[in-house]
């Protein structure tokens, strides 16, 4: 029996379909969203959301907040609760992936989108939850199990230290060596859970009905841990009511989302005006003997950069891996296999062989040639969402980019055996094709 094609959607799209929805969008955009609607329907096929479409998507600031809600609303809809897992996983799912079905001598993982998917049923997008499942536990933790909120009963310790005499410092210092009571924890929890849980609220969009399990969570973090992972998980699922959460502010969750991806498109722009420096001297240089020298070392500055970037991310990939496995387990997910920490070593090759490592040779290999043609490094603006966009492309049948992306991913998508498509209109009539072929499975 064939799976559903799985789509993927420039975010661009998602916007065209938001303004179909406003009431401002054209009628070519308005007909492939009707299309692409009865498709999902018809179960023949997915279009799963990633984190990235959420950033992007989300409001520059209040006065934009209307048509954000409107492409969060748009990407839900036709998501249907199937998201892929944060960017920052794809890693190491590549590498549970290669090491349960490669040999080793491969240099790209099979093809196959029902094992290790990247994908969630149940909208899980956001990128490191176990992380902010822990920053959550250590707020709780600070307010309720340190021994001065314990003997004070002050969960805020607003200058509850500073007002201790001698004898009671000494005797704080004495009851800080004993278990917390769990009587005086539940009482010290409930005497300001309502406002607590409030201010929770107001930057993790959590749902008034989950309370009680974060009550629980707070007075026993260990034996609720699931109870509150999925209660978070299922706050960023909902689209429709995260865009206000998604307006850039001081404690905003988007400030840290967005603050990041602007910061690391600008080191790519940044490399970008590097690199056409260094295709200025190059074409100013008239010794031919001299030219051929420094066009090795251009080439050899450029491989030693490629080495550098594989060694940054293999340590990331041994650095997310726990992430990984706890956001499996806390999922009730599983993988083939669990396997172990890889070494250093092993680490490095997997690297070498991810999706991530495949998109960025792709980009390098149009974008990072020093002796190659000059592009203008505006346009380098929005590679890097791009090349994050692109980790996706070999969990996806059908992936569909505006542009410039579209050049520097054909080898990639060739290799991941990935239907690439360069313009909206014709994605319907690919679908369409694809369909009869029936040959996904």
């Amino acid at each position: 029996m064939n799976r559903p094609l799985i789509v993927y959607l420039d975010s661009s799209d998602y916007s065209r379909f938001a303004d179909v929805q406003r009431g401002s969008g054209t009628n070519e955009s308005e007909k492939t969203l009707q299309s692409l609607s009865k498709l999902v329907q018809n179960g023949d096929i997915q279009i799963p959301f990633s984190g990235l479409h959420v950033m992007e998507a989300a409001a520059r600031d209040v006065n934009a907040l209307d048509a954000a809600t409107a492409r969060l609303n748009v990407i839900g809809t036709l998501a249907q609760g199937n998201a892929f897992r944060g960017w920052t996983e794809l890693p190491s799912i590549d590498y549970f992936f290669i090491s349960n079905c490669n040999d080793g001598t491969k240099t790209i993982r099979p093809v196959d989108r029902d094992m290790h998917n990247g994908r969630s049923t149940d909208g899980e997008w956001f990128p490191g939850l176990p992380t902010l499942m822990s920053e959550i536990g250590e707020i709780f933790e600070a307010a309720y199990r340190n021994p001065v909120a314990t003997f004070t009963g002050d969960p805020d310790n607003k200058a509850a230290l500073e007002n201790l005499n001698r004898d009671q410092r000494r005797k704080l210092k004495k009851q800080s060596r004993k278990p917390i009571d769990p009587l005086a924890l539940r009482q010290m929890v409930d005497s300001d859970w309502a406002s607590r849980y409030s201010a929770l609220r107001a930057n993790i969009p959590l749902s008034l009905d989950d309370s009680e399990i974060w009550r629980k969570f707070a007075i026993a973090p260990t034996h609720n841990l699931v109870h509150a992972f999925r209660s978070c998980r299922r706050g960023f699922a909902d689209l429709s009511s995260l865009a206000t959460y998604l307006v850039p502010g001081e404690e905003s969750i988007n400030q840290r989302l967005t603050g990041w991806l602007r910061d690391s498109a600008a080191s790519i722009v940044n490399l970008a005006a590097q690199m056409n420096d260094l295709r200025a001297r190059w074409k100013n240089i008239t010794d031919d003997s001299f030219r051929i020298e420094q066009k090795r070392r251009v080439l050899q500055d450029a491989k030693e950069f490629h080495k550098k970037w594989l060694e940054r991310e293999h340590i990331d990939l041994l650095k997310e891996l726990p992430n990984v496995y706890e956001s499996f387990r806390l999922s009730g997910d599983t993988l083939i296999q669990m396997p172990e920490r890889p070494s250093p070593s092993v680490a490095s090759k997997l690297a070498s062989i991810s999706n991530r490592a495949l998109v960025i040779r792709s980009y390098r290999e149009v974008v990072g040639n020093p002796l190659g043609a000059q592009r203008a490094t505006a346009k380098h603006a929005s590679d890097f969402g791009d090349i994050l966009h692109a980790q996706y492309l070999p969990y996806c049948d059908i992936y569909r980019c505006d542009g410039f992306a579209s050049t520097y991913l054909k080898k990639s998508a060739d290799e991941a055996k990935t239907g690439l498509i360069a313009s909206l209109p014709h994605l319907v009539s690919t679908i369409e094709v694809s369909l009869r072929g029936a040959s996904h499975r």
